[in-house]
């Protein structure tokens, strides 16, 4: 039986591992349940699985940088306009987001600074 990962009952993805690969998880997981405590695997597992998953998304669905978060955050506040729950989660929306409001965000940035200095905007700063 091929290691799957089980989106809900109707979707499942095979996960293709060599079968010397499929042997040392099952001595891995024998390892831990001979210890009677499998919590540090399973988390250790769920972390780079986790991790994995989230490169495997195509660009506008992994998530913002906490710089743009921040930096969206900062024009929210600023303009008085909400920052939506999709921008907070997918790098896509963030853009769009980034896209509508920056240059009004800079212009009133602009007005209030003093002369010579400048505005970054995260991807500025990258």
């Amino acid at each position: 039986m091929p290691l799957q990962l089980v989106l809900d009952e109707y979707s499942r993805i095979d996960i293709p591992l060599a079968d010397s690969r499929l042997a040392a998880w099952g001595l891995q997981f024998d390892r831990a349940a001979r210890s009677r405590n499998t919590c540090p695997l399973a988390e250790r597992l769920a972390a780079c699985v986790a991790a994995g998953l989230e490169q495997c998304l195509d660009a506008d669905l992994q998530p913002p940088t906490e710089k743009q978060i921040h930096y969206a955050q900062g024009i929210a506040r600023e303009l008085n306009v909400s920052l939506s729950g999709d921008a907070l989660r997918y790098r896509g929306s963030m853009h769009e987001f980034l896209d509508r409001f920056e240059d009004a965000f800079k212009a009133r940035q602009v007005r209030r600074s003093p002369p010579g200095e400048a505005l970054n905007s995260p991807e500025e700063d990258d």
